[in-house]
């Protein structure tokens, strides 16, 4: 394996309970309504969570982690605590990648069992591997990326052009109103942009709804309070 950079590790069945999971969490048997528990979820605004409190959740995992961190740092694996020390928040909001959910993979590279490479940067590849700058060579029958998502703005790119990609605001991140970028409209009349996971396209499809419907020149009527009560 080679690693272009350092990563945020952690084992997301045991570290759930750090991020809002376990007797805690939303989302379970008994738990509150679907609506009512993304509606919770989503109650706490994005700078409050990069401004400490993921910051708090983040510690936490690292320390709970740090035998195994500990033992990747010295096979030369190289980790971090994400973005902003936010651990797994802001990978994903700006970057869609840099983390790693272990589920064994770590101890096959503790073992040795998966050779690590990250003395150099790729320089070329060629017939038989990859080429490095260093002039160093790893010969490979299949070479397979996980380099994380990239600039959405490609996807559109391949989908809809380069006149329509060309114009699209960046889709990562948070904006400094502390809303998430990707779920706005493009320049485009009718073009919208959606990704992420079930629970937050649930909660963020209602606002682009809205929005296209206003945009429309539409009344919205607010649901009468027996209708709403049921």
């Amino acid at each position: 394996m080679f690693q272009r950079s350092s990563t945020f590790v952690m084992n997301i069945d045991r570290h759930w309970k750090y991020l809002g999971g376990g007797e805690v969490t939303l989302y379970k048997e008994g738990g509150p309504p679907l609506e009512l528990a993304d509606n919770l979820f989503h109650s706490v605004p994005h700078l409050l969570l990069e401004g400490g409190m993921a910051q708090r959740s983040t510690k936490a995992i690292v320390e709970d982690y740090s035998d195994t961190l500990a033992k990747l740092n010295e096979v030369g694996f190289r980790t971090n605590s994400g973005i902003k020390e936010a651990g797994i928040l802001l990978q994903i909001k700006e970057r869609a990648g840099g983390h790693c959910f272990d589920t064994g993979g770590s101890q096959l590279i503790i073992d040795g069992k998966i050779k690590l490479k990250n003395d150099s940067a790729i320089n070329s590849f060629y017939q038989n591997g990859v080429e490095f700058v260093n002039d160093s060579r790893i010969e490979a029958d299949v070479i397979i990326y996980a380099t994380g998502v990239g600039d959405m703005r490609e996807t559109i790119r391949q989908i809809c052009g380069d006149q329509v990609a060309d114009t699209c605001p960046r889709l990562m991140g948070v904006n400094e109103e502390g809303e998430m970028n990707v779920y706005r409209p493009l320049h485009r009349t009718g073009l919208w942009f959606i990704s992420g996971s079930f629970q937050a396209n649930r909660f963020y499809s209602h606002h682009l709804a809205l929005r296209e419907l206003l945009s429309n020149g539409q009344r919205i009527r607010p649901p009468d309070r027996q209708t709403a009560q049921k």
